[in-house]
């Protein structure tokens, strides 16, 4: 029933199964929200801050679905192996939801308004360029545009932890070596034609983040050992619950044990990946329009334009 209300195209698998009514109610929002603290700039460094901490789509349903998981893996390990069923029932949605973007309590978490990281990343990226933290990428220097689109309300300058809860959980060795591998990228793509930018834009839109590795990674393994909960030992459910009990720590906390070794493969957070979008689109120049305005009203238009809102 929910395809024919797909938005068809569309890069982000979430907003492809997402109505068209839903999508539009929570853009509305995002525009309204990015109009509403360009009115106060001395805010907005506090939205931005919140921002980076709002729960999105994937981690939400990384919660839910471990806790009823978990909850039927425990069940059926102590009480009645028919617990199982909903542990596998769960699993096979999330693994459903990893590869094509729909499960079933999608509808609902988009209806009350529950956004993706891109989302929730087009209006930090407004209010950044509103606020002026991108007009030192002018000059359209690979450097310097990852210097404007680095998190200005980072963890080491204020003391805070660490908003992005995958950059948390990874070694300052490898952090380092992704943040170099994007900066190496963006000298390579500062020289190109806007046609290869764009073509790489489209590309990391599809980029697989690692909560989509570890969401199947978790249901793949958890229908495995539940399987042979069922079928072999019921002690096989143990597995079932450390897998699981991990995977809700990792949608609360952040961390997972096959994280380091996803991270080491190079595999990113969304964040990571809009990060390098964002950096493309001022080498591009779609926040050129910005830059040049100089009074309110038409930076905050055209900083909705360059990111799409």
């Amino acid at each position: 029933m929910h395809a024919s209300k797909e938005i068809r195209g569309e890069p982000d698998r979430v907003r492809r199964h997402t109505s068209s009514e839903s999508a539009e109610k929570i853009d509305s929002r995002t525009r309204k929200n990015i109009r509403e603290y360009a009115g106060h700039p001395d805010e907005i460094g506090g939205r931005i801050g919140h921002l980076e901490r709002e729960w999105d789509v994937e981690r939400t349903l990384e919660a839910n679905a471990s806790t009823l998981a978990l909850f039927g893996a425990a069940m059926g390990t102590f009480v009645s192996k028919k617990w199982f069923l909903l542990t596998g029932g769960v699993l096979g949605f999330l693994f459903q939801h990893a590869v094509s973007g729909w499960c079933p309590p999608l509808p609902v978490l988009r209806k009350l308004g529950v956004r993706t990281r891109s989302e929730i990343d087009r209006e930090k990226y407004a209010l950044k360029a509103i606020r002026g933290d991108l007009d030192a990428a002018k000059t359209k220097e690979p450097d310097s545009t990852l210097a404007a689109v680095a998190p200005s309300e980072s963890a080491e300058r204020e003391g805070r932890r660490e908003p992005d809860r995958v950059r948390r959980y990874t070694s300052r060795e490898q952090l380092k070596k992704l943040d170099e591998d994007m900066a190496r990228r963006l000298r390579i793509y500062a020289g190109q034609p806007g046609e290869l930018i764009s073509a790489r834009i489209e590309e990391l839109r599809r980029e697989w983040s690692v909560e989509r590795y570890l969401q199947i990674n978790v249901a793949a393994v958890g229908l495995a050992t539940a399987a042979l909960a069922v079928t072999r030992d019921r002690r096989w459910g143990f597995a079932t619950c450390a897998g699981l009990g991990f995977f809700l720590f990792h949608a609360v906390e952040g961390f997972d044990p096959p994280l380091p070794l996803m991270r080491k493969a190079g595999l990113r957070s969304r964040e990571e990946i809009d990060r390098e979008i964002y950096a493309l689109k001022v080498l591009r120049g779609d926040f050129d329009l910005v830059f040049d305005c100089d009074h309110e009203a038409g930076r905050v238009e055209a900083a909705l334009a360059a990111v799409g809102a």
